[in-house]
């Protein structure tokens, strides 16, 4: 395994119409060597999409789920493919510009920092579109609550840009399978004594006609998830 050598995943469910692109976009980045497709049991045309991107670019991997996981159980399905020291996920919709895993992976310090991509940090309006009301609730509450909790100073807790050492993801137990394993991500690596950094990212959200899920039930699953945390960690 290389020192700071970087592999991206992607898991998706029913993306056939941007999945291609955006794994296209996703190999110019020169410094991911291997990018692994996580089919989590699409209905679509996404798989035949998938493999053909793999047959095409040697680089490349697919793998597909035997029954849908939820996108932390594809992200966590993917771990034995890994043979480099970082990893970097990737949605498969567009939202995210994989140019900005370049800085991301540039500022990491060592072997104990995750890296987040984040929509608000220090970011100007123009960089950001169709920025949701899920999106913005997330931030004002759930981020600010993650932050009184273990006494951070995040800003965005819930970005799919994240680059983890994989030791620390091999080493670690996992229990979310859904979308909230990223916020499982930071709250054990802050338990083991772990770093998390951030730097500011281009995001481009879908609108709803676009399958953007974005609801309010999704904020309230959210805040409720970080404040379990809480009560974990204080042992309420």
């Amino acid at each position: 395994m290389n020192n700071f050598s970087l592999t991206a995943i992607v898991p998706y469910f029913n993306e056939k119409l941007t999945l291609e692109e955006s794994v296209n976009r996703l190999n110019k980045i020169k410094i991911i060597e291997k990018i692994i497709l996580v089919d989590d049991c699409s209905i679509d045309d996404s798989k035949i999409i998938g493999q053909i991107l793999s047959d095409k670019i040697q680089k490349i991997v697919y793998k597909k789920t035997t029954k849908n996981l939820g996108k932390g159980g594809a992200v966590l399905f993917s771990l034995t493919d890994i043979e480099t020291s970082h990893v970097v996920i990737h949605d498969a919709d567009l939202e995210y510009d994989p140019n900005d895993i370049y800085e991301m992976f540039n500022i990491n310090e060592d072997n104990n920092s995750i890296v987040i991509g984040s929509r608000f940090l220090n970011n100007k309006t123009k960089r950001l579109q169709n920025m949701g009301l899920t999106l913005n609730l997330i931030k004002i509450f759930s981020t600010r609550l993650f932050n009184k909790i273990f006494n951070t100073s995040l800003t965005d807790i819930g970005s799919c840009y994240k680059l983890i050492p994989y030791n620390f993801l091999i080493e670690t137990t996992f229990k979310e399978k859904g979308f909230f394993l990223e916020i499982e991500f930071l709250s054990k690596s802050l338990e083991n004594g772990g770093k998390i950094l951030e730097v500011p990212i281009n995001y481009f959200g879908r609108s709803k006609l676009e399958g953007k899920k974005n609801n309010i039930k999704i904020m309230i699953k959210f805040y409720f998830k970080v404040l379990s945390l809480g009560f974990k960690k204080f042992k309420f």
